[in-house]
């Protein structure tokens, strides 16, 4: 990958392509907003959140006096298949066309195949280490609350 003063080849950028410098990055910023944009209008229409419509109206009660305003707002229907198309392409190893199923990505992590160690653990060290340091009496482990006073 070129640095930010060299091209593609590896030779330095000279004055005479300033010019085109600077139209490769408006351009490259251009996508990058349109497609910030794009994927916000498949997010909100995926959740639901799309704006349609508006209408604001506002008039005055003729029994209070007072200014009234009333918004309505339409918004699009939740759709799923704006958030799978994201999904797809996004993480497609997950939820592209190729992604394994659960099954396959538990086999291949050796879940449900232990070894014989850890089907039947042996806990008496440990059951016997507790005991004898709940039997030990030890002035640094107190109560934490005082006593109360009657």
């Amino acid at each position: 990958m070129p640095s930010e003063g060299q091209t593609r080849t590896g030779e330095p950028v000279g004055e005479a392509d300033d010019a085109y410098v600077d139209l490769f990055r408006k351009v490259t910023g251009a996508r990058a907003q349109m497609a910030a944009r794009a994927l916000t209008r498949v997010l909100q229409a995926g959740a639901g959140s799309l704006v349609l419509d508006e209408h604001v109206r506002t008039w005055t009660d003729p029994d209070t006096g007072a200014e009234m305003t009333e918004r309505r707002v339409r918004y699009l229907r939740p759709d799923w298949r704006a958030a799978a198309w994201w999904l797809v392409r996004v993480y497609s190893d997950q939820y592209g066309p190729h992604a394994k199923s659960w099954d396959q990505l538990l086999d291949e992590l050796g879940v449900g195949q232990h070894p014989a160690s850890l089907d039947a653990p042996d806990f008496t060290a440990l059951a016997e280490r507790l005991r004898r340091t709940l039997a030990q009496p030890d002035a640094e482990l107190t109560s934490p609350l005082p006593a109360s006073s009657p």
